[in-house]
């Protein structure tokens, strides 16, 4: 998955077949900075985040955020992903920060940018997108989409 601005989901793997944990791959740019990260999460740990989004911003406050784990666990992938309103036409961003936690070099890494531009129409495209993806039945997921 290569591309130049965007979201890009990959599902590469199934820890347990019982309760749905997948392995994901996800990558992150906006022209300039890019981080790609692998992580554990259920099929449906997209939803509250893209629900946040369909509607967003209700105000110039406004925050939706997805994360996958504790920012201070080590030996886990750690991705956080917040939205927010910059100017008062709603226009926001995406603060990406992703963490490979380890103690040694160099076996971690540490990324942290924004996709900035982000109208609150393109912003409820990538959630009602989300909301309807089903990971185990499409393996990928790229926002902007290539359509």
């Amino acid at each position: 998955m290569n591309f130049d601005y965007g979201i890009a989901l990959k599902v590469i793997g199934l820890l347990d077949e019982e309760d749905n944990l997948l392995h994901y791959e996800a990558q992150f740019s906006n022209g300039n900075t890019a981080t790609t990260i692998e992580f554990y999460a259920y099929e449906d740990e997209f939803k509250p985040f893209s629900e946040q989004l369909v509607d967003f911003p209700k105000t110039v406050e406004s925050r939706a955020t997805f994360q996958t784990s504790d920012d201070e666990e080590k030996y886990t992938e750690y991705l956080k992903l917040e939205v927010f309103c910059y100017e008062p036409n709603g226009t926001s961003a995406i603060r990406v920060h992703a963490r490979k936690n380890s103690t040694t070099a160099p076996y971690y890494h540490h990324s942290e940018f924004f996709l900035q531009g982000l109208l609150p129409a393109a912003l409820s495209l990538l959630g009602s997108s989300l909301s309807s993806w089903n990971p185990l039945k499409e393996p990928e997921f790229v926002w902007p989409s290539r359509d």
